[in-house]
C-alpha cells in the first residue's frame, strides 16, 4: 500500500465499522513540505511516482474487488488508470520504457486519457529524442553550427 497507507487505513476502519468517528476538534496538520512523497512524487521524480503508481494500483484493485464499493466502480476505476499512467510515466523517467508500455496499455483499457496516450507515444519515440536534455543539446548544437556558418 506504500503511500497510500492513510488512504487504504480509513478504508479498512470503514470497511470493517470499526474505529472510525467524528471528532469535532483538529488532531493533525497536514502540510506538503519539499521532502514530502506528495511534492517529490508530483515534481517528477521518478522514484517518487513508482511508488505513488504501485501504491495506487494496490488501494484501486482492492477497491474495485469489495462489492460494498460497486456503485463507486466507474470512480475507482479512473483512479486506477490514473495510478497506471502515473506508474508508466516514472517507469519511463527512470529508463524502463519496455516496463512501463503494459501499465500504460492497462490504462487506456480502463480508462481514455490524452495523459497516458502522450505517455505512451513518448514510450514509442526512441530515448535520445525524448530526453530533454539532449534536446535542448542539440538545438544548441545547431544553432552554434548556424552561428559559426554565418561568421565564415
Amino acid at each position: 500500500m506504500g503511500v497510500y497507507w492513510d488512504y487504504y487505513l480509513t478504508y479498512l476502519a470503514c470497511r470493517s465499522g470499526d474505529g472510525a468517528y467524528y471528532y469535532p476538534e483538529r488532531l493533525t496538520r497536514y502540510r506538503v513540505h519539499e521532502l514530502s512523497e506528495t511534492h517529490i512524487s508530483g515534481s517528477g521524480n521518478a522514484k517518487a511516482q513508482i511508488r505513488k503508481g504501485k501504491s495506487g494500483i494496490f488501494c484501486y484493485e482492492h477497491f474495485l474487488a469489495d462489492p460494498q464499493l460497486q456503485k463507486h466502480r466507474s470512480y475507482f476505476t479512473q483512479k486506477l488508470a490514473q495510478a497506471n499512467t502515473t506508474l508508466g510515466i516514472g517507469l519511463i523517467r527512470y529508463g524502463r520504457v519496455a516496463e512501463a508500455r503494459p501499465y500504460l496499455f492497462r490504462a487506456l483499457s480502463q480508462n481514455f486519457s490524452l495523459r497516458t496516450v502522450a505517455a505512451l507515444m513518448l514510450s514509442v519515440i526512441p530515448q535520445q529524442l525524448v530526453n530533454p536534455f539532449e534536446i535542448s543539446s542539440r538545438r544548441e548544437i545547431i544553432q552554434q553550427t548556424k552561428v559559426h556558418s554565418k561568421l565564415h
